[in-house]
């Protein structure tokens, strides 16, 4: 299997080609600060926009948390 180079992050790299492909992965990373960190890195680069599934992670919750709002905002880019 051949991965693109797009960016110089491989974990990016290797989320985008699944993305490509419609499939899903699980990318694990060692805190949940760095998840979230990479979760944003991938949306920079991921064209697509869903701005229904953003607003249902906005308003998972009775009152959004902050972990909601980057959550949707990685989803909504």
């Amino acid at each position: 299997m051949i991965i693109i180079k797009i960016t110089p992050d491989e974990t990016v790299n290797l989320a985008l080609d699944t993305i490509q492909k419609n499939k899903q992965a699980l990318i694990f990373v060692g805190s949940k600060k760095s998840a979230e960190k990479q979760a944003e890195e991938i949306a920079k680069k991921c064209k697509t926009q869903q701005e229904e599934l953003a607003e249902k992670a906005l308003h998972a919750l009775a009152k959004p948390t902050e972990q909601c709002e980057r959550l949707a905002k990685c989803i909504e880019k």
